[in-house]
């Protein structure tokens, strides 16, 4: 392999990480902001589907577990961010509550189940992603 098609497939590596996390933000974001976080699963799935066919049409396989590991990066660098000590979580419930009208728990149990959905969105887009990627390899 050439110099010029090894540097050309990492710029579409590069470029294709980019897109791949822009969406992916965007989704998140989407979904926690419109109290609508059970929909960012089907989206992630389609999104790992369709990412999964277009990086085996780049013909970037070889790159496949640097996608998996960049990805996971950002994801446990998302939640991570996510996650808050009690009397953080606790202090921000009470400022929502007091805004919204709505009880501090049931604010402090709504972001709960919110990072939850959403982070089982990040793992649907990997099970999507490597599957979509594995049968377009095996067959």
């Amino acid at each position: 392999m050439s110099f010029a098609s090894t540097f050309n497939q990492l710029m579409f590596f590069v470029g294709f990480e980019g897109l791949t996390f822009m969406f992916a933000r965007m989704i998140l974001d989407y979904t926690a902001r419109n109290d609508s976080a059970w929909m960012a699963a089907p989206a992630l799935i389609l999104l790992g589907a369709a990412t999964g066919v277009l990086f085996v049409q780049m013909k970037l396989q070889d790159l496949f577990i640097w996608h998996l590991i960049l990805f996971g990066l950002v994801c446990f660098a998302w939640h991570r961010k996510s996650n808050l000590d009690d009397a953080k979580l606790t202090e921000m419930a009470g400022k929502v509550a007091a805004e919204t009208g709505k009880k501090t728990e049931e604010v402090k149990e709504s972001y709960t189940m919110t990072r939850r959905l959403l982070s089982f969105g990040l793992i649907s887009y990997f099970v999507a992603f490597s599957g979509a990627v594995y049968y377009l390899i095996t067959t």
